[in-house]
C-alpha cells in the first residue's frame, strides 16, 4: 500500500475541498462534544457526505470517531446516569436502529449511487432545527416553571459540559397537586407517561441510525423527566454511547465499516481533540449562541443541497 493511495480524497476532483469539508466536520463534532454550541455536531453527517461524496462511507467513517469522543464524555461523567432512564429508553431504541438499518439497505438497495440516503439525511438536516428550538423552548419552560416553584438549585443559563447537550436542569422539581376530579385522566396519564420513553427511544434509534441526529429527541425527552443537572448529562452521555456501540452490528452488516471506512476513520481522528480543545477554550471567552445558531444555519443549507444533488 503506497502513501499516496492511502492519502483520503487525493483520487478525487477536488482534494483539497473534500479535506477541508472533512475536517471542518470532525472540529465541530469534536466541539459539540466539548459543550460549545449544543446541537452543532449534527452538521458532521453533511459535510462529511459532500467530502466523501457517500452516505454510507460518511455515517459509517463518523461512528468510530463518536464513539471515541462518547468514551471520553463517559470519563467525565462515569456512574452518574439514571438506570431507571436507561431501560425505559434503550430497548426501544435498540428497535428503532434496526427499523433505520432495515430502511437504509432498503434505500442502498433501490439507489445504488446512494441518492435515496442522502435525501434523507438532507431532510433530517433541514428538519432538525425544528427539533432544536422544541428543546429550547421546553428548558425555558422547565426552567421558569422550577424558578416559580422556588427550586433555588436552577442554573440560569444552558450547560456547557463534555456530553454538548444544554441542560442546566437540577433539582426533581415540584409537581402540583391533583385536582378534584382528574381521576378518571390518571390512566391516560399513566399510559401517556410509559409510552412517552417508548416512542422517543424508537425515534430516536432509528434518526441516530439514518443520520447520528437524534440529540433534540432525547433531550426534549429528558428535559420533560427534571433530572438533577449532573444526572441528566450523565444519562445523555452514557445513551449516546450504548446507542452509537449498538449501531456498530447493523453498520457491519451494511458494509458501512469497510476497511477504507476505518482508514478515513483514523486519519480524521487526530481532529477529535482538536474540536474539543477548541470547544473548550471558546467556552470560557464567549457566548456560543450565535455560533451556534451559524452552525445550525449552515447546517439546513448543507442538508437542501443534499436534497437538491449540489453541488
Amino acid at each position: 500500500m503506497s502513501l499516496a493511495w492511502a492519502v483520503p480524497f487525493v483520487d478525487g476532483p477536488h482534494p483539497l475541498v473534500s479535506w477541508v469539508l472533512a475536517a471542518a466536520a470532525i472540529i465541530l463534532l469534536g466541539m459539540g462534544k466539548s459543550g460549545f454550541g449544543s446541537g452543532i455536531g449534527v452538521i458532521s453527517s453533511p459535510l462529511l457526505i459532500l467530502a466523501v461524496g457517500s452516505p454510507q462511507k460518511a455515517l459509517g467513517s463518523l461512528l468510530p470517531l463518536m464513539l471515541v469522543a462518547d468514551v471520553l464524555s463517559i470519563y467525565h461523567h462515569w456512574g452518574t446516569w439514571d438506570g431507571k432512564q436507561m431501560r425505559r429508553l434503550v430497548p426501544a431504541s435498540v428497535v428503532g436502529i434496526a427499523v433505520g438499518a432495515v430502511l437504509i439497505f432498503a434505500m442502498g438497495d433501490a439507489d445504488e449511487h446512494g441518492r435515496a440516503l442522502e435525501r434523507t439525511v438532507g431532510y433530517i438536516c433541514v428538519v432538525y432545527p425544528v427539533g432544536e428550538f422544541l428543546k429550547n423552548r421546553l428548558f425555558r419552560k422547565v426552567a421558569m416553571g422550577d424558578r416559580e416553584s422556588g427550586d433555588a438549585a436552577i442554573c440560569d443559563r444552558p450547560l456547557n459540559d463534555q456530553s454538548g447537550i444544554p441542560g442546566a436542569l437540577s433539582g426533581a422539581g415540584v409537581n402540583p397537586p391533583a385536582e378534584p376530579g382528574a381521576e378518571p385522566l390518571t390512566d391516560v396519564r399513566g399510559s401517556l407517561t410509559r409510552l412517552f420513553p417508548v416512542g422517543a427511544g424508537f425515534f430516536a434509534g432509528v434518526v441516530s441510525t439514518l443520520a447520528h441526529a437524534a440529540g433534540p429527541v432525547i433531550t426534549i425527552y429528558l428535559l420533560t423527566q427534571k433530572l438533577p443537572r449532573q444526572t441528566f448529562i450523565g444519562t445523555a452521555v452514557i445513551y449516546f454511547f450504548l446507542v452509537n456501540f449498538i449501531k456498530l452490528v447493523p453498520y457491519q452488516m451494511l458494509g458501512m465499516l469497510k476497511v477504507d471506512n476505518l482508514e478515513l476513520s483514523l486519519w480524521l481522528l487526530p481532529l477529535i481533540p482538536v474540536g474539543t480543545t477548541l470547544g473548550a477554550w471558546l467556552n470560557r471567552r464567549m457566548n456560543d449562541g450565535n455560533f451556534r445558531r451559524l452552525v445550525l444555519g449552515l447546517n439546513t443549507v448543507t442538508g437542501i443541497s443534499l436534497i437538491l444533488n449540489w453541488p
